[in-house]
């Protein structure tokens, strides 16, 4: 059933006049009127009504383009039955035919451009021209479109499938848009309830309506799982799309309430799902709606920061960063690129100018003013430039959206006269350098653009300045001296309201961002951060990686910075408390340690020799000692390819002089209360020593016997040593 109506159903309106691509470089700016009338119709006619009712005032233009907006504004494209590409606006968006397209089924406008899925011949990705409808392929790809939405937080387009029983990819994901590259996330079963017709809003969250339940809610961009808000009244039946204003924040949608039947146009409660009719059913049966956005005011792309080094200081890793060298650059604007369209006067001068507020200019406050942007051209019938420049910058003025003594551009702080000569007229904007850079003051309003200023001759068509692709952005973007009075492009326009924006920007000279969020394993660890160093303590894992963005003036980003990262390895902790004792005659010696951990590995080293590797108890005796001779042993704890730090004794075994020190005994053993020892020999004290190497019990004896009371030592092995002035003798005990 999709398959057989879409071949009928999808068609494209778009948001700007649509202009004829002229290949020849000389029509670009002097083409054959013959042509332009034919490839140009749609202009042409509205050029015409507007040259019957106001003909000191006409529009020219030269050949196709289009401008990169930032998102926001008026303009809108739908697709309807029959494959006309049609061009409209967000409160009416049927419009005037402009050229056909293929069986598009979902679409999406990104920085200036817009994508979109075609379905036959399998699922295939690319872009519409914006003036004729015209499909260029990009690259198949595994998404069955339903609806498509770009994120401007994120800045990813998504894919919304189609999931019914004749799906052709029913797998929810992202598409780059330069290569058609795409990146799953979730993928449904044929024939399941979980097709959307979604929007994402400038807060990054994305609402939509599912096409088995009516469900109005939230989708969630990991997996796309629905939170249900409210219900729409009535059952959808077939694939319509809906789009957000991200100037106003208004959601539309454009729906069918039955199989077949014509669209309506709506508004959507965001928070309830109610539905507010905008435009009542069409002839046209329509859906991948799409409204095509813009911002104006300030803009920067400010330079990335670099980090320099990673390192590890203790528990902790030290990031360090450069920020940008060069100061930032702002435009401020309230339109779009030059679109390669022009307006005129005739013989008559006038000025053109965009107009900013104090709270647009608060992000370039103390800012320099520096350079103005513009599009000088000329075009039918004009060998040559018919109007002289002057860029003029004004401060201080106010505007009424009544005509009239309310409209006043304040104080002209700067006045240039650009000599033609030094124009290329190439279809390009040109920039001029002021003589005076003009310092920002945020509590005035500033006016920037430039007049106009005729050149007499016999020409009565002209256009000498260029504008973008609209929509207008009404008393700041399309404001006109003209006949002494200040107007604007869309009143000046008379029936035609010529709906587009001057081609102006000023370069503004600011200060770098002084502040940068830091992301760590590519999520936001902090943000707003001073300085050009950070410590990142609370990190676990073993590979840690950095990037950094700036903070621009005007609140957006820079570019992502370059990636460092550094590895760690879980801390290799030393083993604890080493004790060495020696057998009797000297020639071998127990060491005993406690562990930092358990099922450790350890190395066991005298006098820095390896004599155990890899050793598996606390434990170890030490055999082939030389009586008398001092030996240092350490023991380190075995980490992987590394080892911890050691841990050292130094002990010396003077050895046994005397025959009757040496056959001391002790009995009984095993002992619970007391002990008695006996040795052959008188010796002068006696030691009892744990397993730790602590001593326990000291006695002066000075005799050859002595009895001990071992009552309050805990169970065990313990060492006696007799000492003597002919040497000493340790022999084993048990406590129990």
């Amino acid at each position: 059933m999709k398959k057989t109506l879409l071949s009928t159903i999808c068609m494209m309106l778009l948001l700007v006049l649509c202009t004829g691509s002229l290949s020849a470089q000389t029509e670009r700016f002097n083409p054959n009127p013959a042509k332009v009338q034919q490839e140009m119709p749609v202009l042409n006619q509205e050029m015409s009504s507007f040259n019957q009712e106001m003909p000191s005032l006409n529009t020219n233009a030269v050949s196709a383009g289009f401008a990169t907006f930032r998102g926001g504004g008026d303009p809108a494209m739908i697709h309807v039955s029959g494959g006309a590409a049609l061009k409209g606006t967000v409160s009416n968006p049927y419009g005037s035919q402009v050229g056909t397209t293929p069986n598009i089924q979902a679409t999406e406008y990104v920085d200036g451009e817009i994508y979109g899925n075609v379905w036959s011949g399998g699922n295939r990705f690319g872009k519409v021209n914006v003036n004729t409808g015209a499909w260029t392929l990009i690259k198949s790809y595994p998404c069955d479109a339903a609806s498509m939405s770009y994120n401007p937080v994120d800045g990813k387009l998504y894919c919304f499938p189609w999931t019914g029983d004749d799906s052709d990819g029913p797998v929810f994901g992202t598409v780059d848009p330069a290569t058609g590259d795409f990146t799953t996330l979730a993928t449904f079963p044929i024939n399941s309830p979980n097709t959307y017709y979604a929007a994402i809003d400038v807060d990054g969250v994305c609402y939509g309506v599912n096409n088995a339940t009516s469900d109005f809610g939230t989708i969630n961009l990991t997996n796309c799982t629905f939170t249900k808000i409210g219900t729409v009244p009535f059952q959808i039946s077939y694939i319509q799309d809906m789009s957000f204003d991200r100037e106003t924040g208004e959601l539309y949608w454009l729906a069918q309430q039955y199989l077949g039947q014509s669209s309506t146009y709506y508004k959507i409660d965001k928070t309830t799902g109610a539905l507010t009719t905008v435009l009542p059913a069409n002839s046209s049966i329509a859906n991948c709606f799409t409204i095509m956005n813009w911002y104006g005011g300030p803009h920067q792309d400010c330079d990335p920061a670099t980090i320099t080094e990673v390192k590890i200081e203790g528990a902790c890793n030290k990031i360090e960063w450069t920020l940008p060298a060069k100061k930032g650059e702002v435009i401020l604007t309230q339109g779009g690129n030059f679109n390669n369209m022009g307006i005129g006067a005739g013989q008559a001068s006038f000025g053109a100018y965009h107009r900013f507020t104090p709270a647009e200019l608060t992000a370039v406050a103390n800012g320099q003013l520096k350079e103005v942007i513009y599009a000088p051209m000329y075009g039918q019938g004009q060998t040559g430039p018919g109007h002289n420049y002057n860029i003029r910058i004004y401060q201080g003025g106010s505007w009424s959206e009544t005509p009239g003594a309310g409209r006043n551009p304040g104080t002209l702080v700067h006045e240039q006269a650009v000599p033609l000569a030094d124009i290329p007229f190439d279809g390009n904007e040109y920039t001029v350098t002021l003589t005076s850079p003009i310092s920002i003051d945020a509590t005035k309003e500033l006016w920037i653009g430039y007049e106009n200023i005729n050149i007499p001759d016999a020409l009565t068509q002209k256009s000498p300045a260029g504008i973008d692709a609209g929509p207008r952005k009404d008393h700041f973007g399309n404001l006109m001296f003209f006949s002494s009075a200040w107007t604007t492009l869309w009143d000046a326009g008379g029936p035609n309201n010529l709906n587009y924006n001057w081609t102006i920007k000023g370069v503004v000279e600011t200060e770098p961002g002084v502040t940068v969020n830091l992301y760590y394993n590519d999520k936001l660890l902090v943000s707003n951060l001073e300085g050009t160093s950070y410590l990142h303590c609370d990190h676990s894992g073993i590979e840690h990686c950095y990037t950094v963005e700036v903070k621009c003036v005007d609140g957006s980003v820079s570019e992502m910075s370059n990636e460092k990262c550094v590895s760690t390895t879980p801390p290799c902790n030393p083993a604890t408390n080493l004790t060495v004792t020696f057998a009797e005659n000297c020639t071998s010696a127990d060491l005993a340690w406690t562990q930092p951990a358990p099922d450790q590995l350890y190395n066991i080293y005298r006098d820095g020799a390896m004599v155990k590797e890899k050793h598996n108890a606390t434990t170890y005796t030490d055999t082939d000692l030389n009586p008398g001779e001092e030996y240092t042993w350490s023991v380190t704890v075995v980490c992987g390819a590394v080892e911890s730090d050691p841990i050292t004794k130094t002990s010396k075994c003077e050895g046994i002089n005397d025959i009757g020190l040496s056959r001391f005994t002790i009995a009984p053993n095993p002992a619970t209360n007391e002990v008695v020892i006996k040795a052959g020999v008188e010796f002068n004290t006696v030691e009892v020593v744990n397993f730790l190497g602590q001593t326990v019990i000291s006695q002066v004896v000075n005799n050859n016997s002595v009895k001990l009371d071992v009552s309050n030592l805990n169970n065990g092995v313990y060492f006696v040593r007799l000492v003597s002035e002919n040497g000493t003798s340790v022999k084993k005990f048990v406590k129990q």
